[in-house]
């Protein structure tokens, strides 16, 4: 497709990572925010100085090699959790386990085919596939990594070994269950429950701060709030990355190091800007993650199929990705066209695929169309 289409996905993945990733800087803040009592802007604005400090620090080695050691932090933290969760339980507090509305949490397949219902059976089979491409296909922050191996082979290998990873979000979900069935059997501490009865993503810091003991309490939250400092300055590195050349066009007479240091410095700004707007939302975390993720995912997956098929003229992709693009907007904010619906009219999942057919759909059409134009 040519230079413009890559162009055209950097700057997707620009869009996409700042959206996304800032998600991660408000998820943390409401860790720090209850830590402190600050408010949630000045946690925010906290956690973006700290993760532009320690990107300035050190290049790619030192962003990759903090990410190991706080990816063993975090998991050895939430299996402590875990375990420390079943042992304060009693007996009866398991039987929890046979109740209607623990049942439900514990249902693996969905076969609904509800399309506003975000964790199905269909979801997972047909639309996520498209996600999974676009992540492992063209999002910087994991391309970076594959392009630090030696070579091929090893960029192969690494994809595969990345799939252990997926035992991560299992252990995430038992600890998950392990809250409820804790806070079904033990009252809420009355003085973190406004909190949680405004947002429930906050149970999980309210029950480290509420009940664990002092020094296993203070080791958890050190090990969270680095893990999500070092995730972020992964982010920051890759955007610094891919704006860096459009930026040294611009601005030619600075140095590397220092025009570096200024677009993590752009990007840790943008990422605090965008992580204060969440604050309103009525979505959890992950779904507000996701859902970011849909305004460029899809798009991009639609360019990378576009360069498989091939088109006459690569400058139909502009104008596909942006119908694209607002499609997604429209189905995700319906009321922004008048219309009474509340909240999304598609689960984020069918978003994926709807928009990386649609850029295809809009581009191969209007190439087609002009060919056609042409030849009359």
């Amino acid at each position: 497709l040519g230079p413009r289409a890559g162009r055209l996905i950097s700057g997707l993945f620009l869009l996409g990572g700042v959206l996304g990733q800032s998600v991660r800087v408000y998820a943390t803040a409401l860790v720090l925010e209850l830590l402190t009592g600050w408010a949630l802007a000045e946690s925010i604005l906290v956690i973006a100085c700290f993760s532009i400090a320690w990107t300035w620090l050190g290049g790619i080695r030192t962003v990759i090699w903090t990410d190991v050691v706080q990816f063993f932090v975090l998991v050895g933290s939430a299996i402590f959790v875990l375990i420390y969760v079943i042992a304060a339980l009693p007996i009866v507090g398991l039987e929890t386990l046979a109740n209607p509305s623990t049942q439900e949490k514990l249902t693996v397949f969905n076969f609904t085919t509800d399309p506003r219902v975000a964790f199905t059976f269909w979801a997972a089979l047909i639309a996520l596939p498209f996600q999974n491409v676009a992540v492992y296909g063209g999002d910087q922050l994991f391309v970076q990594r594959l392009l630090c191996c030696k070579n091929e082979q090893a960029a192969k290998k690494a994809v595969l070994f990345s799939m252990l990873g997926e035992v991560i979000p299992l252990i995430m979900l038992a600890v998950g269950l392990g809250l409820f069935i804790y806070y079904e059997t033990f009252p809420l501490d009355p003085t973190f429950a406004p909190m949680v009865a405004e947002k429930n993503d906050r149970i999980f810091p309210v029950f480290i701060l509420s009940v664990l003991p002092e020094g296993v309490r203070g080791l958890i939250i050190a090990g969270l709030l680095s893990a999500a400092i070092s995730s972020l300055d992964s982010i920051l590195a890759a955007l610094a990355q891919v704006s860096h050349r459009a930026a040294e066009s611009v601005l030619p007479a600075l140095k590397d190091i220092t025009l570096s240091r200024a677009l993590v410095l752009m990007w840790g700004i943008a990422l605090a800007i965008i992580a204060m707007t969440y604050e309103t939302s009525t979505l959890n975390l992950v779904d507000l993650a996701f859902t970011m993720t849909t305004y460029t995912y899809g798009p991009m997956i639609g360019l990378i199929l576009l360069s498989i098929i091939g088109l006459n003229r690569a400058d139909w992709t502009i104008p596909a990705v942006i119908v694209s693009v607002g499609l997604v907007a429209a189905l995700n904010h319906p009321n922004w066209l008048g219309l009474p619906t509340e909240g999304a009219v598609l689960a984020w999942p069918w978003l994926f695929p709807i928009a990386a057919i649609t850029t295809v759909g809009v581009a191969i059409g209007l190439d087609r169309l002009t060919t056609r134009n042409r030849e009359l």
